[in-house]
């Protein structure tokens, strides 16, 4: 509906209509505004109208529906294999098959709206991805292609990582596996299992 939703580090999360040229807090209650909204790093609002939030404090992920004052909070249950890895949330995006695709500092969460499970991928699990922070660049669901950044779970944010390298700068740049490296990679992989 050509609304923006702001995220702000103190504050929590504003929207702002540019229809009417006025911003307000997404939750009228004071406590939901700080709670649920407040550290803010990630909104991504999927085509069904359900906002998607993550902060920087590791809280897990919040699930907002619009017209329902209900918030849901999903959290890492290392009990519960079906549950988020970790709360340190790094990247939330669209996946095929009305899926969300989560960054995490433990690992890919792939996420079932449907069914409220959480498949989670690991470095053992992906062939050529080095590091337990995995994040989700960019999914391609014609080609069945996926972008991950990778590496060490402290330096999830591609932006903060110095010694960053990307696979197209070819082998020569980038150290030999087990070298102690706590570089990131870039690896386009293939995902037939997730994507197909």
């Amino acid at each position: 509906d050509g609304r923006v939703w702001l995220g702000t580090y103190t504050m929590g999360i504003f929207i702002y209509d540019p229809e009417t040229d006025q911003v307000r807090p997404l939750f009228t209650d004071p406590f939901y505004q700080q709670s649920v909204g407040s550290e803010n790093l990630h909104i991504y609002c999927d085509p069904s109208g359900i906002s998607w939030v993550s902060n920087w404090n590791g809280k897990g992920l919040y699930e907002l529906q619009p017209f329902n004052r209900l918030v849901k909070r999903y959290i890492a249950n290392p009990s519960n294999k079906d549950s988020l890895s970790s709360g340190m949330i790094s990247t939330i995006m669209r996946g095929p098959q009305g899926k969300v695709w989560i960054g995490t500092s433990d690992g890919l969460n792939i996420f079932d709206p449907l069914t409220e499970k959480f498949e989670v991928l690991r470095e053992k699990d992906l062939t050529g991805i080095r590091g337990n922070g995995i994040a989700p660049m960019y999914i391609d669901t014609v080609r069945q292609v996926a972008w991950l950044y990778a590496g060490a779970a402290d330096h999830l944010d591609p932006e903060q990582d110095e010694e960053r390298q990307e696979d197209r700068q070819g082998p020569e740049r980038n150290p030999p596996a087990g070298a102690g490296s706590r570089r990131a990679t870039f690896r386009r992989r293939r995902f037939r299992r997730s994507l197909g």
